[in-house]
């Protein structure tokens, strides 16, 4: 049977742990220095992988709850209402952070398509003297 209370922590300690890396990774959306860039992207790494990890275990606690519904509703009423919200507080901080990665991810991909100020000078000046590519 599962320990309710040590559940509770663990989800809690997630739902911290990825709420702050999500508002980090908001706070430097635009990165100015390569070592800054390097920075969120580990960051934007780590948040991918605790949140696929704060959702198993989520999903793990419960799938406990469901098949064993009976014994703790009786014995552990404070306890699951705990555990309840902690989960809802998990999820609450996943979707945050896949929002955070959704657009970080969209931010990077604009970033990359984007024209190089030297194929932009030479575009221009070949659309000055009257060029096409």
């Amino acid at each position: 049977m599962m320990d309710f209370r040590e559940a509770t922590k663990t989800l809690d300690a997630y739902s911290t742990l990825i709420l702050s890396k999500t508002r980090f990774c908001d706070r430097l959306l635009n990165p100015q220095t390569p070592e800054e860039k390097h920075v969120i992207e580990k960051m934007i790494a780590a948040l991918k992988v605790e949140t696929k990890e704060a959702m198993v275990i989520s999903t793990l606690v419960l799938e406990e709850v469901t098949r064993h519904h009976e014994q703790f509703v009786i014995g552990f009423t404070g306890e699951l209402t705990d555990l309840i919200e902690a989960v809802n507080r998990s999820q609450a901080a996943t979707g945050e952070a896949r929002k955070a990665t959704r657009a970080h991810e969209e931010k990077s991909q604009t970033e990359e398509s984007k024209e190089s100020p030297s194929a932009k000078a030479i575009r221009e000046f070949r659309t000055s003297r009257g060029r096409s590519n």
